[in-house]
């Protein structure tokens, strides 16, 4: 799953620490009570895409929290760093990144229920996807 490749991506740079079977900083699709500093991916689509080339553009949206603004926004920047003009890579699952990059930089969402700082950030990225049909 290509949301998986980029949170252990981002644990490979030392963003935060992904773990499917636990203890981790990076969750996919759910934004979890605990810890206070997170950092949360979510699957927003892509759009349409015409022809048979041999890749796929979909599109991706970061959600980071901590406990005061400074570090939230630390955090939201290395994302940011860690993303933006990747291209050419290969992800540590082995999909081939054509070209990744941010739709814009982070920006504060304000804070949740609890007085945590949030900011988030959309990405876009072309992978190569080689089908029978495409490529």
């Amino acid at each position: 799953m290509l949301l998986d490749e980029i949170g252990q991506h981002l644990d490979n740079v030392n963003i935060a620490t992904f773990s499917i079977d636990g203890d981790s900083t990076i969750f996919i699709g759910r934004y979890p009570d605990f810890p206070d500093v997170c950092v949360t991916l979510y699957d927003t689509g892509g759009p349409r895409r015409s022809g048979n080339l041999p890749y796929i553009v979909q599109t991706f949206r970061v959600l980071n929290r901590g406990t005061d603004i400074e570090s939230a926004a630390d955090l939201a920047e290395s994302i940011y760093d860690a993303l933006d003009g990747l291209h050419h890579f290969t992800l540590p699952e082995g999909t081939w990144v054509l070209n990744c990059h941010a739709a814009h930089f982070p920006i504060s969402e304000g804070t949740d229920e609890k007085g945590r700082y949030f900011y988030a950030g959309n990405y876009v990225i072309e992978t190569r996807r080689i089908t029978d049909y495409r490529g």
